[in-house]
């Protein structure tokens, strides 16, 4: 038991910045670069403790979705950091998962979306700036998407499965 926490220990970490992206994407609309860079120097870790197969194909795939990511930022459809997350998700979900991932994630964004742009959006906007979290309330008034949620959303449907039951 003690061995598989130790061989998933960076993946527990990972995951916990995944949650702080989505936390501080979803309060400040950014996503901090230390926790990404996180994210990514855990990687290693993971693959020297045994508990993930070394390839190519997953830092192959994280550039690809980096390379079409910042496709969508120069023109203005995501945001630098929500590419930089999902790339970094990416390394640690692999080739194989990543059109699943892909897909939980517009899903995932596509709920969020229905909520911040319906008619819940404002009693959730006056409950945000309730509790003191006003660039949510401006987001919720103005209709911008903490993707990062979502991606976290995706991420952790991709990665949950495989830690130790």
């Amino acid at each position: 038991m003690t061995t598989d926490l130790i061989g998933h220990a960076p993946m527990l970490l990972c995951l916990g910045l995944l949650a702080g992206a989505a936390l501080s994407d979803l309060t400040s609309y950014t996503i901090p670069n230390r926790l990404v860079a996180g994210i990514v120097a855990l990687y290693p870790f993971h693959l020297a403790l045994g508990a993930g197969a070394p390839s190519w194909g997953a830092p192959v795939a994280a550039l690809a979705v980096l390379a079409a990511g910042f496709g969508l930022f120069a023109w203005g459809k995501m945001g630098a950091g929500d590419v930089k997350l999902a790339a970094a998700a990416v390394l640690w979900i692999g080739a194989a998962d990543t059109a699943a991932f892909l897909v939980v994630t517009a899903l995932a964004g596509g709920a969020l979306s229905v909520l911040f742009a319906g008619p819940y959006r404002f009693p959730l906007a006056r409950v945000a700036l309730s509790v003191g979290v006003s660039r949510l309330h401006d987001g919720l008034i103005a209709r911008d998407l903490p993707y990062g949620v979502a991606i976290a959303a995706g991420a952790f449907a991709a990665l949950a499965p495989r830690l130790p039951g």
